[in-house]
């Protein structure tokens, strides 16, 4: 692992006690190499600065949302309450794949109650760090929730897809269906890629096939679960879990009918039916099977989904929007309005007057976040050209220390080739021969770690960060002109958090790196000082 220059009087403070979040997305990896990884390195690092370990937790959830970050914040808060000080990640992507979790813990750090520390990166976060690190961290926390974005809209399209072409693909099959991996050439199942099979498994095929029969034939639901258990189609083990409602979905479902629903639209699936139609004409007709008519409703208006807030100290609650009619006198026409106010869902205000913007009004009101972020093609230029210079530094700086690591690896293995001359000629024991020669094998793994770690930092990943801010910067104004509503929200959404409506008026805090870009646009002494530190500079993108 690369030393990390940062000496620990900086940052340990009065205590080195530790835990690690150890993170991985989704259940799949829970237990897998991931975690493992991320332990072995945390390790190393906890024993290599004289921490002390008291928890670590094993999460799987993503961190996309941080609305949905249960366990996540539990250890947050458990370290919080135990005065823990130092929080290990692997890497910064571990942390946080949001904003909202960035922005909370760079103002623990910054309160000094917490040290964060990114053990495959060697970097340390505290509270005298200097702004640069807390800023190539914001473009990192941009970076990945465009990566997050990103790969939602994959995935959302080739499920669409999926069903498009006629597969359910939905992860859990119904009761007597399975997955099945299609096959390649070879014979073999693909990686990727399952269509929606029978069951293997008859027993599960004739269980669903009697409750259809037995509802045929008049029986409620809740006669049908006790003539299954009578007849001996469940295991003792799981007459539990065998519910009255499992039984009424499945002889409602769309999907025993060679249909199912998928982001709200009706497919026709491509899925064999295992019920005879004869049955299934008699159980629809019992149930009434009708296709529901959907009453197709008003826009709600894009700020009513609780992203803004009151401003008032003892409320805080949604803004909420309102609907409303008037004729214009000129022409006779209704035009509808919509007008926010906050819910007052705590009876907090006694009266709304004055409390109502018209959504025009409303969405003016953030204009000047776009002038204040939006830079010309030539200030763009130079801040890319300020990066591109300080990569350059951090890369000959790196490669200065593969020089040494290349220095070190070929003096032992000189040392290695004469243990084993000496070994040849029996000038030494096979017990010392032993001992030295694991002592320089274990030398050499050192030093080709430190290699590799160093190898790793040269990437051109932070340049994908940086262009995603850049570009938005750049044309956030072009954008807001010809976009919609909706598209005029997420860029409200990616430029400004935490909105607050005091009345009628507005207030709003800019995301970082955005916060810095508009600073710099104060002044033209914006360009980031140099720093001797190498695993740093790369990092240290704007000051």
């Amino acid at each position: 692992m690369m030393k990390s220059r940062i000496t620990d009087s900086e940052w340990m403070g009065t205590s080195n006690e530790a835990i690690a979040i150890l993170r991985v997305s989704t259940k799949r990896q829970e237990d897998g190499i991931s975690h493992t990884v991320q332990a072995e390195q945390t390790q190393e690092w906890i024993d290599k600065h004289n921490l002390k370990m008291v928890k670590t937790f094993r999460i799987a959830e993503s961190a996309k949302d941080s609305d949905n970050r249960t366990k996540y914040h539990q250890a947050i808060e458990w370290a919080l309450k135990n005065k823990v000080r130092h929080i290990l990640f692997y890497m910064g992507d571990r942390e946080a794949r949001n904003l909202t979790d960035n922005e909370q813990n760079e103002k623990l750090v910054l309160q000094d109650r917490i040290v964060i520390h990114y053990v495959r990166d060697c970097k340390i976060l505290h509270k005298n760090s200097p702004e640069s690190d807390f800023t190539a961290r914001d473009y990192q926390a941009v970076g990945n929730k465009d990566f997050s974005r990103r790969l939602r809209v994959k995935v959302n399209d080739a499920m669409r897809r999926k069903a498009e072409d006629g597969w359910f693909p939905n992860n859990h099959a119904p009761l007597g269906y399975v997955h099945e991996y299609l096959k390649n050439a070879d014979g073999r199942n693909r990686k990727r890629g399952t269509i929606i099979a029978r069951d293997p498994n008859e027993q599960n095929i004739r269980l669903v096939n009697r409750e259809f029969e037995l509802c045929a034939q008049g029986y409620s639901v809740v006669a049908i679960r006790q003539q299954i258990i009578d007849e001996g189609y469940l295991p003792p083990s799981s007459v539990k879990k065998y519910s009255k409602h499992g039984i009424e979905g499945r002889l409602k479902s769309k999907f025993y009918r060679g249909l199912f629903d998928w982001q709200g639209v009706e497919y026709k699936g491509k899925h064999e039916l295992i019920i005879p139609k004869a049955i299934l004409d008699v159980v629809n007709a019992r149930f009434g099977h009708k296709k529901i008519r959907r009453r197709e409703t008003e826009e709600k208006g894009i700020f009513s989904g609780g992203w803004i807030r009151c401003g008032h100290a003892e409320c805080g609650m949604q803004v909420v929007c309102e609907h409303t009619k008037k004729k214009i006198k000129g022409t006779g026409q209704q035009k509808e309005f919509r007008y926010y106010r906050c819910s007052n869902s705590r009876g907090v205000h006694k009266s709304m007057r004055g409390m109502y913007i018209d959504e025009e009004d409303l969405v003016q009101k953030f204009e000047p976040a776009l002038d204040m972020i939006s830079i010309s093609e030539q200030r763009a230029k130079e801040i890319a050209d300020a990066l591109n210079e300080a990569d350059l530094l951090a890369r000959k700086a790196i490669e200065l220390e593969l020089a040494e690591y290349g220095k070190a690896l070929q003096a032992l293995q000189d040392r290695r080739s004469k243990l084993i001359d000496l070994k040849l000629d029996s000038g030494i024991s096979p017990a010392d021969y032993n001992f030295k020669m694991k002592q320089i094998d274990a030398d050499m793994a050192h030093y080709m770690k430190l290699q590799e770690n160093a190898q790793y930092k040269i990437t051109d990943a932070w340049k994908v960060t940086a262009e995603i801010v850049l570009e938005l910067a750049k044309e956030a104004k072009d954008l807001w002109k010809v976009g919609s509503l909706a598209e005029k929200l997420e860029i409200l959404k990616q430029l400004c958090w935490n909105p607050i409506l005091e009345g009628a008026t507005l207030r709003y805090d800019l995301r970082k790196p955005f916060a810095t870009i508009a600073k710099m646009n104060e002044s033209d002494d914006w360009r980031p000082l140099r720093d001797s530190n190498s695993c740093l500079l790369r990092e240290r993108e704007l000051s």
